[in-house]
């Protein structure tokens, strides 16, 4: 197994677009009641300086991770007003940032968006978005492709499905490209881990989504961390990626 490297790494860019869905966790709070405002409290910093080397294909690819260590901090919203990701930052006061699922011309959602119970845009029939990302009122996160039948604190429509109840999915795509790429996992224990592919050399550009579950079996290989579930959330210069020790932002 390859060392896992767990070094200071700050990458920053001028940002003037926008992006449209977002994750996050808030600095110094935690959910005490789903119908309540949170109440102050830390996170540890354990869960934040992460990333491993992964080679695939003669291609060097870095991954940076975040594991949510209790979900009931973790949040998902709808960037309505057009911040920036610092700026969506600052005003949030987030701890972790990661951008979400696919968005149209106009910044709103494409699929199934529900936000503190509240479902802002519904499920569409999509084989590309086949993947669903859900948090209920157990704080139990899952990833499975029909909308589950419980009540939803959160849930993200994006896709594809890259691993389903432990089994790697095999992808065709028409269109496909080399591209930074956003993923959320969850593992056999239930713990929701955020993920971002890409060249070190050039932080834009990363792996096709074909050989995407080939390379996050890599990842396991190498971390010791296995899913049982996988799905692509975002590729591309629109993706973001903040946390502290981690900076990977939209282009311009």
């Amino acid at each position: 197994m390859k060392k896992i490297i767990k070094k200071l790494f700050l990458i920053t860019f001028v940002l003037v677009s926008v992006f449209s869905v977002s994750f996050f966790i808030k600095g110094n709070y935690k959910r005490q009641n789903p119908k309540l405002s949170p109440n102050v409290l830390g996170l540890p910093d354990s869960y934040d300086n992460l990333e491993v080397d992964i080679k695939f294909n003669d291609n060097l690819y870095r991954v940076n991770w975040y594991e949510i260590g209790n979900i009931d901090n973790l949040f998902l919203l709808v960037n309505s007003d057009k911040l920036t990701s610092q700026e969506f930052k600052e005003k949030e006061m987030c701890i972790f940032l990661s951008s979400g699922g696919y968005y149209k011309t106009d910044y709103s959602p494409t699929g199934l968006l529900i936000s503190e119970y509240k479902e802002i845009s519904p499920f569409v029939n999509s084989s590309l978005a086949n993947g669903i990302f859900s948090v209920n009122d157990f704080a139990t996160p899952r990833i499975t492709p029909q909308v589950p039948r419980d009540r939803l604190r959160m849930a993200l429509q994006a896709g594809p499905l890259l691993k389903e109840n432990n089994g790697f999915k095999n992808l065709s795509l028409k269109n496909d490209e080399e591209a930074r790429r956003v993923v959320l996992g969850v593992t056999g224990e239930n713990k929701a881990i955020f993920m971002i592919f890409y060249n070190p050399e050039s932080v834009f550009i990363g792996p096709y989504l074909k050989d995407l579950p080939e390379i996050i079996k890599e990842f396991e290989n190498e971390t010791g961390i296995v899913f049982a579930d996988a799905m692509n959330l975002d590729g591309g210069t629109p993706t973001t990626f903040n946390k502290k020790t981690q900076i990977l932002q939209n282009q311009q």
